[in-house]
């Protein structure tokens, strides 16, 4: 894990060193090429209701498709467990006895974090939910003011944070690493008590959230 510092002072971890790309091409690839076996499935089907149709014929073909259904589904199986193997190597293993092994993703449970279970939080990277319905301020809406947080922001301010319990952003590597390099320049409102100032989130490149 490495941590650099923003123009600003602030610590950035860099996700890659510990999450890295967890490519899925090559299985989405082979699932394809086992998708496109469907087709002669149906026609091999449709070989038995033929005048002509020959056993020996379908029985060769249908043992031909079986094993190409045998050796792609072994090489997909292969590829997951070496997928799955590489994240559990990534995301650490939190084993501590004073704690429960779960973890809250949610920045507002922000505390103080043992090396494994920081570790986890930092293979699994900012906590970005775009699936969510966000609450309205009342008061900004009645000011045609931005009056809520949007999961566009998550593209500007990738270290962003959103906490569904406080209805505030938080900073992700301010609130893991306040005490590192660059901490004591760390805002607490980024750190521990959340943002919500819906209509001045964009108003100045500050804080060291964008890249």
């Amino acid at each position: 894990m490495s941590i650099s510092d923003s123009p600003c002072g602030l610590p950035i971890v860099d996700l890659c060193d510990l999450n890295g790309t967890y490519c899925v091409t090559n299985i989405v690839t082979e699932l394809r090429e086992l998708q496109s076996l469907v087709l002669p499935c149906e026609k091999l089907i449709k070989q038995t209701q033929e005048p002509d149709f020959s056993e020996e014929i379908f029985t060769i073909d249908i043992n031909l498709l079986c094993k190409s259904l045998k050796d792609m589904t072994a090489k997909i199986e292969q590829l997951c467990k070496q997928q799955t193997s590489k994240i559990e190597q990534n995301r650490g293993v939190i084993n501590t006895k004073k704690q429960s092994t779960f973890v809250s993703r949610d920045p507002s449970d922000n505390r103080k974090y043992n090396d494994d279970e920081l570790r986890y939080l930092v293979s699994c990277g900012p906590y970005h939910d775009s699936n969510l319905s966000y609450p309205q301020n009342s008061e900004l809406k009645k000011k045609n003011k931005q009056c809520s947080f949007t999961s566009n922001w998550y593209n500007d301010f990738p270290y962003l944070e959103y906490s569904i319990k406080k209805d505030a952003v938080f900073c992700f590597s301010c609130r893991l690493f306040d005490s590192g390099p660059g901490g004591v320049k760390s805002q607490q409102a980024w750190s521990s008590t959340g943002v919500s100032s819906w209509s001045k989130m964009t108003g100045k490149k500050d804080i060291g959230k964008r890249k």
